[in-house]
């Protein structure tokens, strides 16, 4: 999903309504860093790529309690 993502947003930061093409994108910024035919490129481009959601933040658990005040031995 990462590649789909990064993808998209060459297209984005590159296409221009009524002046640029798919194609034109595809053959100048994408196919030379992201190597794909061009049906793949469509497919990327039509692929909805969900928001991140933020995962939650894994704590660690100690096994043994220790006292704040206890100094190990």
């Amino acid at each position: 999903m990462l590649r789909i993502k990064l993808v998209n947003e060459i297209v984005q930061h590159h296409y221009i309504e009524g002046v640029t093409t798919y194609k034109g994108i595809y053959e100048k910024y994408v196919k030379h860093i992201y190597p794909m035919c061009y049906e793949t490129f469509l497919d990327y481009i039509n692929t909805v790529v969900p928001k991140v959601v933020e995962q939650p933040v894994k704590t660690q658990f100690q096994l043994f309690e220790t006292d704040k005040n206890e100094t190990p031995e």
